[in-house]
């Protein structure tokens, strides 16, 4: 029988996903994939992305920045978590007590 101090951490009620930390991770893989990237470059290709879905709302390199820190408990979208994961070809695995980012295998 599962009491509270048995219960994974994403399988209790209450506790959200680290999708801040994700962010900030899969930012980082991105702007290390190649020499010179920033962080604003990628406010420019994140924006270009949603006008292309039909989005209204304009993707800012301030944008970035909250995401990654959580300030203002400014939390990023699940699309901009799948296009990096897409663009560093990386995937988030979720397990009822982790969430890890790896490489997708060839």
């Amino acid at each position: 029988m599962e009491t509270p101090d048995t219960v994974p951490v994403f399988a209790q009620r209450g506790v959200e996903l680290p999708v801040n930390t994700m962010f900030s991770t899969l930012r980082d893989f991105w702007l290390e994939d190649a020499d010179g990237r920033t962080s604003s470059e990628l406010a420019e290709l994140l924006d270009t992305a949603a006008r292309e879905r039909g989005g209204t709302g304009r993707v800012l390199p301030q944008n970035v920045s909250q995401w990654a820190t959580g300030s203002d408990d400014r939390k990023p979208p699940s699309w901009v978590l799948m296009r990096l994961c897409s663009w560093t070809n990386s995937r988030i695995v979720l397990t009822p007590s982790a969430v890890s980012i790896e490489p997708v295998q060839p």
